[in-house]
């Protein structure tokens, strides 16, 4: 009996074991990716966006935070009232949607306001629907929008009165 708990022990932790194999080495997903697809970036931001963001980050207002690389979803959903064929139309083209900076209030992280970064790496017509589509769900949401050309160089003054002119509606508490 003691060797029939035994075999049966063995047998049990042998199938587990290849189990988990399986599932290591098969992509998880039945097909639809795995965790072992994917490789960690050197950052999440270029090297222009690191170098914009170390110049405007200091220049913000005492109360206003900055988050990266936000996706629209986190920031808006789709409105009341539309039937759900459009409904989720509306979520689907969202989650394809990032905006390069958001400002928020820091105490509560209420977004003030949306700005990007326009590389000229990443023009062409394409990207002006997509900046387009980005720019007008915020404007339609009374959130005011910015685009920076990318710079080798910023001028932190006029970069100060864009951003205090941007923020004029949208104003942090405290």
């Amino acid at each position: 009996m003691k060797i029939l708990m035994l075999v049966i022990m063995v047998v049990g932790a042998l199938a587990l074991f290849l189990a988990l194999m399986k599932v290591r080495w098969s992509g998880e997903g039945g097909g639809k990716g795995s965790s072992a697809d994917y490789e960690k970036l050197g950052s999440v931001l270029s090297p222009a966006e690191r170098k914009f963001l170390g110049i405007m980050a200091p220049l913000l207002p005492q109360g206003v935070g900055v988050l990266v690389k936000i996706r629209l979803a986190e920031v808006f959903v789709p409105r009341r009232g539309l039937d759900a064929s459009r409904r989720r139309a509306a979520g689907e083209r969202m989650r394809g949607e990032s905006v390069d900076f958001l400002l928020v209030r820091a105490e509560d992280f209420s977004p003030l306001a949306g700005m990007a970064l326009q590389e000229e790496r990443l023009r062409g017509q394409t990207r002006a629907d997509r900046r387009y589509f980005v720019e007008n769900t915020f404007v339609r949401n009374g959130l005011p929008y910015l685009t920076v050309a990318a710079q080798e160089t910023y001028d932190a003054d006029a970069l100060r009165g864009r951003l205090a002119s941007l923020l004029g509606r949208q104003r942090p508490k405290g």
